[in-house]
């Protein structure tokens, strides 16, 4: 290895002939520079948290925890370089200080993508690995000569590993602290229409902006002037033009600037995200023009381009409300509206309640050529104060030892975000079901703290040792007898009629909502119903089930409902005002009192029952509801949990617990586990061992065949007169989990007070059990669609043998 430094070598190879210099910043110059950005993270509180975090994580993983680094020290080891002028200064700028910089984001290149037709078959300049265009586009974006260039490729030494790590480590802090941001487009060259469009917008853009700050505009005024002031520019310019529009070459450029690579990248999107995108020295994009020079737009002013575009299409002015993208996946062929949405996710924002689990889902699609970068992405957009440095193969690697450290944070969310089983390598080499979670980016965004941090114990890839609670009870449907009485009510005072009322009344977004979930229920019944029909079954469904639970359950239902929906994304049930209550609702209150079928109260009312039954029935007819669960079930609890609360069915194998670190949640949360106990040391297992058996119908003869003796699984929902779960070994603590859902209607709970009530009144013995260290591993849930078709089989042999014997006997 050369005994040259790093810097003097690329200004002797790559620089000098260009009149520049690659700078070794001064310690005290680099403080200066870096001072302001790095406040939040290299500070005595920030590695306070880190060797906090860095603690927690040890006990959980040791292994893990030794890949994780507090990031106070790597300000202090950072070589940080800089391009700078070659004038006044010798190759070594010794005594230079550089009083701000430009930051470079850019897609780094490869064989596989294309540049713009202007730059095929042209030469990158060695070193920046850049086109010559951009790299004298960048060089001129410098307000003066002693202004300096940042550029990954060159300021970092590439073969050397410790730093490229510690780069990496600081890396949000080297382009917070930028003056200014340039974003090179190489894949993009503007058309002369395209070209002549975007510059004549950029200038009503310029003009916008300085009539607003000239006229001193604020408020209503200012609101009304910018949506006025395209349009007004926009007519002027056709006028003064013979009529022609600039509408579609303007998008045409929009669409073609938003379809950039720079987008679908994920060290990009860091770098937009990190970076402050202020009115003065806004982001600017650099691509090619017509002719092959460079021209450069403001981020900002792109985005209100692509905005404006959008509302003045009529057909996008009704679908601005939903989430276009919502999985975070790139899409290259997607809409201006969902470019101009996705777009807009790489704006800085103030991000500190986010969870750091959703950094990651918002970007684990995003291309990133070494899959661990992933990792310190999601660590500096977080803000947690802690670098990774190990390799990893896949995003699944990336996912798990995230969702470790995000549980070493303090933060639940990687126990209850929405997404799908991960499958790891496991520690033996082979396949595994993980207990993590592979996220997808929902409106579960918030961090969720744990309030029992020492519940939660060990993890590795196979299992999460934790604390849980096991209710002995299971799901049950609701009855025939209550069904009956719940249509009744339901066709007697048109309550569907009601229901489809404030499905009216609601927002876009619930309204959405709730039509997508109609068209999956349908898609999974197989038949198509009406939104009216569906939304019927579901009340009729969950007013039975209330009529089955009795008068002092329904008095609490709505109650219930507030805490188990606080904070939900689709808002609170159950705190509807009652200044205007509907006839229909206020009769069918009566007729359920006036009912035998929900029993007399067993304690005495201090209020009138009439309000809080017509209460129940309007957080029961809110067509939210529907969206915690489309067919829920009843399940008893002991009575200092409520008595009772609402969950899916299971399967009849299996038990429902609860982790003592989730209890405390809101129900609408995907807190409450679907378990089994089992031997991690046993054979794999084989769904195919639990569908039903056809051969045994088949051997039967023409004896009396049981649906449970052919059918391994059923649901809670199948009576068959027999509980069929193995009994709690209390010696075993190894346990699969099958599926995670919703556990709701019932108060919300203290966690402390109520682990203490248990240990205290040892009721280990009773509904629940309180079960310590608890290790809980993933799997497949059951098959059960092939299982229903499977029990259609089986039920359709066994009903042509009964058709049978009837001939038979006639014919006797």
């Amino acid at each position: 290895m050369s005994s040259t430094p790093y810097h003097a070598r690329c200004t002797e190879n790559h620089l000098s002939g260009l009149g520049q210099v690659l700078t070794l910043v001064s310690e005290a110059n680099k403080e200066d520079l870096l001072q302001e950005a790095s406040k939040t993270t290299h500070n005595d509180d920030s590695h306070a948290r880190a060797l906090y975090i860095l603690a927690h994580l040890k006990r959980l993983n040791p292994e893990v925890a030794q890949n994780f680094h507090s990031k106070q020290d790597m300000l202090a080891n950072l070589a940080f370089r800089m391009i700078c002028s070659a004038s006044g200064s010798d190759a070594s700028s010794a005594g230079r200080s550089i009083p701000t910089f430009v930051v470079v984001s850019y897609c780094w290149h490869n064989p596989s993508w294309s540049l713009a037709p202007c730059q095929k078959g042209k030469d990158l300049v060695p070193g920046w690995e850049i086109s010559r265009p951009m790299m004298d586009a960048v060089l001129g974006a410098r307000t003066s000569p002693m202004e300096g260039v940042w550029l990954d490729k060159m300021c970092i030494d590439q073969s050397d590993e410790d730093d490229r790590d510690t780069h990496i480590a600081v890396m949000d802090t080297i382009y917070r602290s930028a003056r200014r941001m340039v974003i090179l487009l190489e894949d993009v060259q503007l058309t002369k229409e395209e070209e002549s469009s975007a510059l004549v917008f950029a200038e009503f853009y310029a003009d916008m902006c300085r009539g607003v700050r000239d006229a001193g505009l604020d408020g209503a005024e200012k609101n009304q002037f910018v949506k006025d002031f395209f349009p007004q520019q926009e007519k002027k310019y056709h006028d003064l033009h013979g009529g022609e529009s600039l509408m579609p070459a303007a998008e045409s450029f929009a669409m073609k600037v938003l379809s950039a690579r720079w987008f679908s990248r994920a060290w990009c999107v860091h770098e937009s995200k990190v970076h402050p995108h202020r009115a003065v020295n806004n982001p600017l994009f650099m691509c090619f023009s017509s002719s092959a020079k460079v021209l450069s737009f403001e981020f900002r002013y792109v985005s209100y381009l692509a905005l404006y575009l959008i509302n003045q299409k009529t057909e996008a002015a009704s679908d601005r409300t939903g989430n276009p993208s919502a999985d975070g996946d790139p899409r290259p062929t997607a809409t201006l509206q969902q470019l101009w949405w996705q777009m807009g996710r790489l704006l800085p924002r103030n991000e500190s309640s986010v969870s750091a689990l959703q950094q990651l889902a918002s970007i684990q699609s995003f291309g990133c050529t070494m899959k661990e970068d992933l990792i310190s992405i999601a660590l500096n957009t977080a803000g947690i104060p802690i670098s990774f440095k190990q390799k990893l193969q896949s995003v699944e690697d990336v996912i798990w030892n995230f969702s470790l450290l995000v549980l070493a944070t303090g933060d639940l969310v990687p126990l209850i975000a929405s997404g799908s089983n991960l499958t790891l390598t496991g520690t033996q080499g082979t396949e595994v079901i993980s207990w993590a979670i592979k996220p997808t980016q929902t409106p579960l965004e918030s961090r969720v703290l744990n309030p029992l941090p020492w519940s939660i114990t060990a993890i590795t890839k196979e299992y999460i040792e934790l604390d849980i609670l096991v209710f002995r009870a299971r799901p049950r449907k609701a009855s025939v007898a209550s069904l009956e009485v719940a249509s009744r009510l339901i066709q007697d005072h048109d309550l569907s009629a009601v229901t489809m009322s404030m499905l009216a009344a609601s927002s876009d977004y619930v309204r959405s909502s709730v039509l997508s979930a109609v068209a999956a229920l349908n898609g999974l019944k197989g038949s198509r119903a009406s939104t009216s029909t569906r939304l019927s079954d579901f009340v009729q469904n969950a007013l039975a089930l209330n009529i089955d639970s009795g008068i002092d359950w329904i008095f609490t239902f709505a109650d219930h409902m507030v805490s188990s929906t606080q904070d939900w994304h689709l808002g609170t049930l159950g705190d509807q005002s009652e200044s205007s209550p509907d006839a229909r609702i206020e009769a069918a209150a009566a007729s359920l009192l006036a009912s035998t079928a929900v029993g007399n109260a067993s304690t005495p009312r201090t209020t009138s029952i009439k309000p809080a039954i017509m209460r129940f029935f309007t957080c029961l007819l809110d067509p939210r509801l529907l969206l915690l669960h489309f067919s829920p079930r009843f399940i008893s609890l002991p009575s200092f949990m409520g008595s009772g609360a609402f969950t899916p069915k299971i399967s009849d194998r299996s038990y429902l617990a609860i982790p003592a670190a989730l209890a405390h949640l809101p129900g609408w949360y995907d807190r409450a586990w679907v378990v089994e106990q089992f031997n991690p040391s046993g054979p794999p297992e084989d769904p195919r061992d639990y569908l039903p058996s056809m051969e045994h119908v088949l051997e039967g003869g023409q004896g009396e065949v049981k649906i449970q003796d052919v059918a391994p699984v059923l649901t809670t929902d199948d009576d068959i007169g027999q509980d069929r779960r193995p009994g709690i070994d209390l010696e075993k603590r190894d346990w699969k989990r099958r599926n995670r859902q919703p556990l709701y209607a019932c108060p919300q709970w203290n966690s402390s007070d109520m682990i203490k009530h248990l240990e205290e009144t040892k009721e280990a013995r009773g509904d629940i059990l309180l079960l310590k260290r608890q290790r809980i591993y993933g799997a497949e849930d059951y098959r059960w669609e092939e299982i229903a078709k499977g029990l259609a089989a089986v039920q359709n042999e066994l009903q042509k043998r009964r058709e049978g014997g009837l001939q038979s006997s006639a014919r006797q």
